[in-house]
Parts: structure tokens; sequence; C-alpha cells
């Protein structure tokens, strides 16, 4: 059953070629450099240091500080025995767990994408290819932060409850789970939830909805309700902006220079260096092309299976994560396209589109030369932030 996929069906070629990259982008990256990377170390170190959650307000973090706890729990029960040599052997410890949960995230888009498209399945190693090998992600990927282990658990909730015909209770709350710990990790998931549960209240299925919802509460719960108590809102954002961090809202932005910063968070984590990099123009433009490649398989893969099954829950994902990215980012405060990444479900999707309407000849090419071109834009950002001056760095040792 599609749902019984190992890991050893993956090509391993693939999974070989994101831990060697990956490798490289925990060595070369100097450490800090990845937007928020320093803000979620503290909070790591603080767990690590004082064997509780971090606070907004306690001296020894910042702004992430309001961020749900699996993340950094368990990157401190990694990072804690590396402690006792240094803060700088931890780090690298976490940069590598991040790697680790990376290739997790390789590992499940391919069987999203073998699960949708049951007919094409050797179009999936193409948008497993574009997940795994994209310099952006890696570069998330290899990072101290939170958003591959909430991607991960998202886009395995999805997984486990999309069959409708197959779902049951005690899949719902399965699915449930997944989802609150998806939500403990980072609240960006949430439009997972909304689609299913929508979902299911269409098609009727008010138990396996009711079980999705308990299940998740129970495991997310007691995490907004501490907000409440102790920030006042559930998420803690008023606390966030109480301690002096405002992120004023892009509302004068050009739709051309967003549209750039979405393409940018696709392919180039030039935005995710703060800005220390710069793309030159052949690279913009073979990004740009990529990304309208990407987007005409999407258009192939909907007229392929219309909305319907995992691909219709993945499509409607990314309408509402990207929708209320660009809602929030216009009207409320500034938040990077980061926001709306559980729309890469439907992009990995897009991908295996792409492959599988190329010919038959053609069709099993298609991972390769997505990885080769991935592997050109890696090669082009490791050479420019290994050469950075070491002024670059902002985590000292």
């Amino acid at each position: 059953m599609p749902t019984r996929f190992q890991v050893r069906e993956l090509p391993l070629l693939l999974l070989g070629t994101v831990a060697t990259l990956g490798g490289l982008y925990i060595a070369l990256v100097p450490p800090g450099l990845p937007y928020d990377e320093p803000s979620h170390w503290l909070n790591v170190l603080h767990i690590v240091h004082h064997g509780s959650l971090p606070h907004i307000g306690d001296a020894d973090v910042t702004y992430e500080a309001q961020m749900g706890p699996l993340a950094y729990l368990l990157a401190a029960f990694v990072a804690w025995p590396f402690s006792a040599l240094s803060d700088e052997a931890a780090f690298y410890a976490v940069r590598t767990l991040g790697l680790v949960e990376h290739l997790g995230l390789t590992w499940i888009m391919w069987v999203l994408i073998r699960q949708a498209l049951p007919s094409l399945p050797r179009a999936a190693s193409a948008g497993a290819t574009v997940i795994g090998l994209s310099p952006m992600l890696l570069a998330v990927g290899t990072s101290v932060q939170n958003d591959t282990l909430a991607l991960l658990l998202a886009f395995g909730c999805l997984v486990v409850a999309t069959p409708l015909e197959r779902l049951t209770v005690r899949r719902a709350g399965g699915s449930g789970a997944l989802a609150g710990a998806a939500l403990l990790t980072k609240v960006i998931v949430w439009p997972v939830l909304l689609v299913l549960l929508l979902w299911w209240a269409w098609k009727r299925r008010l138990v396996e909805a009711a079980a999705f919802v308990g299940s998740s509460a129970a495991v997310a719960g007691w995490w907004f309700a501490r907000n409440l108590l102790d920030y006042g809102d559930l998420t803690g954002r008023k606390a966030v902006e109480a301690a002096g961090y405002h992120f004023p809202p892009l509302s004068g932005v050009p739709a051309a220079n967003l549209a750039r910063s979405v393409i940018t968070y696709l392919w180039l984590p030039t935005e995710y260096v703060r800005n220390v990099v710069h793309s030159p123009t052949v690279l913009d433009l073979l990004i740009g092309i990529l990304t309208l490649v990407g987007l005409a398989g999407g258009v192939a893969v909907l007229r392929h299976r219309p909305l319907s099954g995992l691909t219709g829950a993945s499509t409607a994902v990314a309408a509402v994560a990207v929708g209320s990215w660009l809602v929030i980012s216009v009207a409320v405060q500034s938040v990077a396209f980061r926001f709306a990444y559980t729309a890469l479900a439907f992009w990995g999707l897009s991908w295996a589109g792409v492959a599988a309407a190329c010919p038959d000849r053609l069709r099993p090419l298609v991972p390769y030369a997505l990885g080769v071109l991935c592997l050109i834009l890696s090669g082009w950002f490791l050479h420019a932030v290994a050469v950075l001056p070491r002024t670059e760095v902002q985590l000292s040792f």
C-alpha cells in the first residue's frame, strides 16, 4: 500500500547526495549567518543550561523564545552531551540533527508524491529532488531552526490522513497526534489542520474529525494554554511586541519584489543569510525559469488528477498558506515566505508533474537534470559564503 513504502525504495543516490551536500553546508556556512539562527540557538542553550523552557523576558533569549518547544527540546537532547566539550561542538551537533531532519523531509516528500500520484510512480523522484537538493531548503535544514521538523511532521500528517476511503478513527487520531506535534514545533503548519478539518466536515466524517482535533489538542493544547496564561494570547506575539521587537508590514513593497522574494525562498538562500551575498543575474534568470517550469508542472498535475485526495489537500494547503502569508505580510507584519512553507507539498507534486509531462524516454532524466541544476546553485552559494570575511560570523564560541 502507498503508506508502506520503505526508505530503501527512494533512490539512494539522492539521499547520499543530500547528506554529502548537507555536510558541506554545515561546515561552510558561518555560524549564526542564517537569519534567526542565533535566536534559535539561544533557546537550545537555555534548555541545556537551565533545564527549563525559554520564556520571553528571560535575559539569555530573544524573540524566538515564544516558539513551540519540540524542536528545541530535541536539539537540546542532542546538544547536551556535546556541551561538555564546548558550545561549538554542541552547535554543530544540532546542525547535524537538522540535516537528519532534512533527509526525513526528502523521504516524506517522496512518499507523499507516490501516494498522491500512484499512476506516476517514477515521477516522485523529481519532486523529492527539488525538496532535498534545493539550496534554500538545505540552508534552512542545516542551520539551527524549527522549520524542517515542523514540515516533516505536517507532511507526515497529510500522508496518514488523506486516503479518505481508508480513513478510520484510529488513523485520524494518529494524524492528529502528528499535527499536534507539528504545531508544538511551529504554528506555520496550521493550514494543514484547517484543510483537513474542512475536508472531513464536507465529507461528513465528523467522528474522524473529532478524533483528529482531540489528539491534536492532547499533544499541543497545553502549550497554547501556557501562552495564554503567560503572555495573554495563544502564540505569544503580544510578548514579542512588548519586548520591543517590531516587524512592520510590507504594505508599500511592489508586487514584483514580493514575487522575487517568493522565488528566492524556493531556490536561493540569499535572503536567509541576511543578503550578505547577492546572486548574479544569470542565476536569477535560471531560478525564474525553473519556477515557471515548476508552476507549469503544477497545472499538469491538476489536469492529470483533479482536486481530490492528497493532491487536492496539498493544493488547498498551498492556497491557504500562500494567501495568508500575503495578507499578513502586507497588512499586519513582515514575515518571511517560510511562513508559507506548507505549500512545499504542492511544490514537490508540481515537479512530479514536470517529469510526468516529459516523453517516456526523457522522464528518468528529469531528477538528474534537476539535481545538477541544484548542485550548480549550491556550488555558487557555498563558494560565496565560504569566502566571506569573519566579520560576517554572527556567533562566536
